[in-house]
């Protein structure tokens, strides 16, 4: 287990647009650099879609006077609240998701625990997990399922966790520390390149928590763009800082508290409520390395006492005041407030809320809520333009308004543009010779669809002598278009059979849970496998199949399949 962990960080990459222009035998890669607006922060910024959201809040009778302001904190929450567990410990899976999302542990069902929006959403606690990818000789991929590992989570596991907004970090590349620089950006990579599946372009990671608490990893994280630290014992933010008093906001570093039996989580979230007076807002992070093993911070049964408490009174059994959520969508909203700009005019019996301004375009979460105030009664609010909208107020003078944009339709065009790393990193290597450099870019040309982009990456990096790579990755034409375009896989009804064929011979086939358990395995050398799954419920599982030292994971849906 690695030792107490000492920060986050949030990432923000500078935009490179790169144009192709292709012929039959050659590319030609023109990179053009746009300069962008640059805040004092540094973040890339974009307007996007964002003018052409408008709310109407229509009246009973004619508006004369209005006022709107922006909440402190998401659903205007009195005080926000996140807490970690660092090392990617399996139990944040098996123990936290279930008890605070809703389902079993050990045979007994539980409900999740849960706040609301203000407007009557139930939202479920949260938490995030750090993770490194790699055991310290660099050589196993401690996530992926049968490496025996069994005791972290697996990428399958990760990747829902993270669809059903739970948050991942940065933890370096391994167990060990050391190699700072490489530590931060490979594991930065390599996470991208095996969550392709949970979201365009894999999981970006936006927090670094350092190794074993080494302050050497904090300069190289800020120098390649992440924004927010936590710093184990720092003053800032420990336990708790007021989000509406005056914080710098670039280079963040702030402290969050280790949790472990003998320290209640409860009584650090009633001091954050006790604080919260005023107009103050209060957000603190507690942290920890076990939630079933009280030796590394909790046993299960204080977890569960703890945050029963907490939902009892904050959440909505209580005062429904709480903001329990990742660091991730906290910090997204605190950061993005200060580029938002929100505009009302009055129209008759309407208000019309209208926005502008230039967004950082490296977040994961784009939300605000407002509180409007009025002299006439609300009778209906209604939403154009991209963003999901809730509010409450009908039949009164005063509205919470809750705004949630989706990144896609918000800001088109801004997903991490994968050809913009490989360039960056593949010329990087070329200049450096450097292996750790070599690794970095294989991943980001990974990612990369097959094709002569693609291959011309490639063909890049082979050309670099003296330089270790996977051993397909060389074989031009091969793996591009007949591993990676194939598997090809689909379903025979007929046989109750999940056909998978390719014109390169497998050594091994799986089929998992999305919780990592190995349902079928075959470890055959043919270009066909059939796999029965007329036992199999209808679902989404992960194919994992191995072919040489290459290892393909792809998503399949199973419909309900008659037993033959």
């Amino acid at each position: 287990m690695k030792k107490h962990s000492e920060r986050f960080c949030r990432a923000s990459i500078i935009g490179i647009d790169f144009l192709y222009i292709c012929s039959m035998k050659k590319i030609f890669l023109i990179t053009l650099f746009i300069v962008f607006a640059i805040s004092i922060n540094g973040f890339t910024q974009k307007n996007g879609n964002l003018g052409n959201t408008r709310i109407t809040v229509h009246c009973t009778s004619a508006v004369s006077s209005v006022t709107l302001t922006k909440t402190p904190l998401k659903y205007n929450k009195l005080f926000a609240f996140s807490a970690q567990l660092d090392d990617g410990g399996l139990d944040i899976y098996t123990n936290a998701y279930p008890f605070l999302n809703g389902g079993s542990v050990s045979g007994i069902t539980y409900p999740g625990l849960q706040y609301t929006d203000g407007c009557g959403n139930e939202i479920k606690f949260r938490m995030s997990s750090s993770i490194f990818s790699f055991d310290d000789t660099e050589t196993i991929d401690v996530h992926e399922p049968g490496t025996g590992w069994s005791f972290l989570n697996t990428w399958p596991q990760l990747i829902e966790l993270y669809q059903q907004g739970w948050g991942i970090s940065n933890h370096g590349l391994t167990n060990k520390v050391g190699e700072y620089e490489y530590s931060l950006e490979r594991n930065h990579s390599y996470v991208k390149l095996k969550t392709q599946v949970a979201t365009p372009g894999g999981v970006r990671l936006g927090i670094f928590v350092n190794p074993n608490g080494d302050t050497n990893y904090t300069k190289y994280a800020f120098q390649q763009g992440y924004h927010i630290c936590y710093v184990q014992g720092y003053n800032f933010g420990y336990p708790s800082f007021d989000v509406t008093s005056a914080w710098n906001h670039n280079n963040i570093r702030m402290g969050r508290t280790n949790f472990y039996n003998g320290i209640s989580i409860a009584a650090i979230a009633q001091n954050m409520a006790l604080a919260s007076i005023s107009g103050a807002h209060h957000w603190g992070v507690v942290f920890s390395h076990s939630i079933t093993n009280g030796t590394y911070g909790y046993d299960f049964e204080t977890f569960k006492s703890q945050m029963t408490a907490i939902a009892y009174n904050y959440g909505k059994s209580g005062a429904d005041n709480i903001w329990m959520t990742t660091e991730e969508e906290v910090l997204d909203y605190l950061l993005l407030s200060p580029y938002l700009t929100v505009n009302s005019e009055k129209s008759g019996n309407d208000v019309i809320i209208t926005f502008a301004g230039n967004l950082p375009t490296d977040f994961r979460y784009y939300a605000v809520s407002l509180l409007l105030n009025t002299d006439a009664s609300i009778q209906t609010v209604n939403l154009s333009g991209p963003g999901n909208l809730t509010y409450n107020g009908q039949g009164t003078k005063q509205s919470l308004i809750n705004i949630n944009w989706d990144k896609a339709t918000l800001l088109p065009d801004t997903t991490d543009p994968e050809v913009n790393d490989a360039e960056k990193w593949v010329s990087k290597t070329e200049a450096s010779q450097s292996q750790l450099d070599a690794n970095i870019a294989v991943d980001y040309v990974e990612m990369l669809s097959p094709g002569t982009v693609k291959d011309s990456f490639r063909r890049r990096l082979c050309n670099i002598s003296g330089l270790i790579y996977p051993k397909y990755f060389c074989a031009l034409g091969v793996e591009d278009h007949q591993i990676s375009s194939d598997p090809r896989i689909f379903l025979n009804p007929a046989t109750g059979s999940l056909v998978v064929s390719s014109t390169v011979a497998f050594s091994s086939v799986s089929l998992l849970s999305l919780q990592g358990k190995v349902l079928i395995r075959k470890e055959i050398s043919a270009l066909q496998v059939l796999l029965d799954v007329s036992g199999l419920s209808q679902g989404i599982y992960l194919l994992s199949i191995t072919s040489g030292s290459r290892v393909i994971n792809r998503k399949v849906i199973i419909n309900k399949i008659q037993a033959h």
